[in-house]
């Protein structure tokens, strides 16, 4: 009888636990960064059931692995915050308080996606740099890291000026090189277009839709494809689970008066909007590792920076220009769906 080479590590006991992981990692570092912006509230709830969702079943991946599982997790609108750095999941509550959740998702502001990325994704790639050489310099048997992010957004980057997706693309690339599984979830885009110019692989890219249900089954399917990858299995996104965070067209499209949006380029970045040059940017990061809600203190750091490049357009222009029918500029494009808002 043929079976599957990894049947033992999705098949559970007679008591529904999964079986041992073949050679599971000493440490799982994982790294969440999600968008609150001011278009998530069709969302509804289902970020915040989502997340908790996905802490808890990184709670089982420590069990199940015996591994040591860390989280970092930040949201982000035109403001970037982290509430939990390298915290181990053991030490976060079963259930968060509600008021928590809310403070962390609730919708507001614009997207501050490719500059929240760079930051976030320079930090991952260094923890996982020390965690390798701690490992080795221990002596430990088991020297073994992996390296999963996840990065959720419903929308095109509208307030970012510090960076570029190129510099997106080249952290995601070496994180990649480094073995690390990163995923890309989207909505109100093409997520494989996006996921493509920020250097993620495709079978890690998920489109999904903007409804309550949808975005909850996107976040399901993420946290299984962390769990798949903490058992060392493939973490593409199943064709099932593709079918079920689909966006449905009469949902997803959106109205005829929205402006259009504007793709992430590679090579170049340009806005059609952009903060002012007097608009302070801040990062604020919070820091604990207690249970019951608790995070410790927090620090703010803010910095006033200098005047954003040169507009591709204003958001007037490039509806007017739609309405009367004349071609779009480069990068400025109709999507399948019709016209995306800038959030």
């Amino acid at each position: 009888m043929t079976t599957l080479s990894c049947l033992k590590a999705v098949k559970r006991d007679m008591n529904g636990k999964r079986a041992a992981v073949v050679n599971p990692p000493a440490e799982i570092i994982t790294e969440f960064i999600g968008d609150r912006s001011g278009s998530v509230y069709s969302m509804g709830d289902s970020q915040k059931l989502g997340f908790q969702k996905f802490c808890s079943d990184r709670k089982k991946d420590a069990e199940t692995t015996g591994a040591k599982v860390s989280l970092s997790f930040t949201t982000f609108d035109n403001i970037a915050e982290t509430w939990y750095e390298n915290v181990n999941v053991k030490d976060l509550p079963d259930t968060f308080l509600s008021n928590d959740l809310e403070k962390w998702w609730s919708a507001r502001g614009t997207t501050r996606l490719v500059d929240t990325m760079c930051e976030r994704l320079v930090i991952f790639k260094g923890r996982l740099q020390a965690a390798h050489e701690r490992l080795k310099s221990s002596g430990a048997a088991n020297t073994k890291v992996t390296g999963i992010a996840a990065i959720s957004t419903d929308g095109m980057d509208n307030a970012s000026y510090l960076h570029s997706p190129a510099k997106v693309h080249k952290l995601v690339s070496d994180l990649r090189s480094m073995g690390a599984t990163m995923l890309f979830l989207a909505a109100n885009q093409d997520a494989f277009v996006t996921a493509a110019a920020f250097g993620f692989a495709p079978g890690n890219a998920l489109t999904m839709g903007a409804t309550p249900q949808q975005t909850q089954a996107a976040y399901r399917s993420a946290s299984a494809a962390v769990t798949r990858g903490a058992s060392g299995l493939n973490t593409g996104f199943t064709q099932m689970e593709r079918q079920a965070s689909a966006p449905i067209p009469h949902h997803s499209a959106p109205p005829a008066s929205s402006a259009a949006m504007f793709p992430v380029p590679v090579g170049g970045y340009q806005r059609a909007m952009a903060p002012p040059s007097n608009m302070r940017m801040q990062t604020i990061h919070s820091f604990g590792s207690g249970g019951g809600g608790s995070r410790g203190h927090s620090g703010v750091a803010s910095h006033t920076p200098p005047p954003p490049p040169a507009r591709l357009a204003t958001l007037a222009a490039a509806a007017a220009a739609l309405r009367a029918g004349i071609p779009l500029p480069p990068r400025l494009v109709r999507t399948t769906a019709g016209i995306h808002p800038i959030n």
